[in-house]
């Protein structure tokens, strides 16, 4: 599991908002997950910090806190 979480987190931050939704909808991820490796950030940062609009938006969406 914990190699799936970090390819979510890598998929965010390079902006593949389809492959961070299939993780969310189809392996029950949490849109608030947290990445310890990373100084327990979320998806929300990752992709925000990255520049990555489009998976920020969809996130957003989705509920991620703020």
């Amino acid at each position: 599991m914990a190699g799936a979480v970090q390819a979510v987190f890598l998929a965010a931050s390079q902006g593949d908002a389809q492959a961070v939704a299939e993780w969310l909808l189809h392996e029950g991820g949490g849109v608030d997950a947290r990445i310890c490796s990373s100084a327990n950030q979320t998806l929300l940062i990752a992709a925000a910090t990255s520049g990555q609009e489009a998976v920020v938006r969809m996130l957003l969406q989705r509920g991620a806190s703020v």
